[in-house]
């Protein structure tokens, strides 16, 4: 977490990171989005397929069902996808079952493992697209690193306001 956070910082784009174990996630995202009101959440850790398992079975992941909920629950809070982008899932996640529980982005649609930076990317195409223009799916996946196999989604508002003159 803290190479992403300083790959934010990097950009000029203000993160917060949480640690939590997977179990935990579902718990603990909704109070969080109410202290922080971020406009982007990244809610991921590790995950994988169990060998020969059924890909449309959620108990056949390690940890995708930790991160379906945490969705799910972030979206009881806010409902917009375009209030609140979620970008959701690590290495080999149940892509279907993230996004039907409300992820704009999420990762993995071949159940690829995915690279550390894969959901920063997707942030940073969509933190640093104008309010006003629309973060293209395509634009974001070719902006991953693994691509459409690790990286999917749906096309989504960008979040970036300018303010003139700038304030504190």
């Amino acid at each position: 977490m803290q190479k992403c956070l300083e790959y934010y910082d990097k950009l000029g784009i203000e993160a917060t990171g949480y640690h939590f174990s997977e179990d935990q996630q579902p718990t603990r995202v909704a109070g969080l989005i109410e202290q922080v009101r971020p406009s982007v959440v990244v809610v991921t850790g590790h995950d994988g397929i169990k060998k020969g398992a059924a890909h449309d079975d959620i108990r056949s992941y390690q940890n995708s069902r930790y991160f379906v909920e945490s969705v799910k629950n972030l979206r009881r809070v806010v409902p917009d996808r375009d209030e609140l982008v979620i970008i959701a899932g690590a290495c080999q996640s149940y892509y279907e079952a993230l996004m039907s529980a409300g992820a704009n982005f999420a990762s993995a649609p071949d159940r690829v493992n995915i690279h550390m930076y894969d959901p920063v990317k997707v942030a940073e195409t969509v933190a640093l697209t104008d309010i006003g223009s629309v973060a293209r799916v395509e634009t974001v996946v070719a902006n991953s690193i693994t691509g459409a196999a690790g990286i999917g989604g749906v096309d989504t508002r960008g979040t970036l306001r300018n303010a003139m003159p700038k304030y504190a």
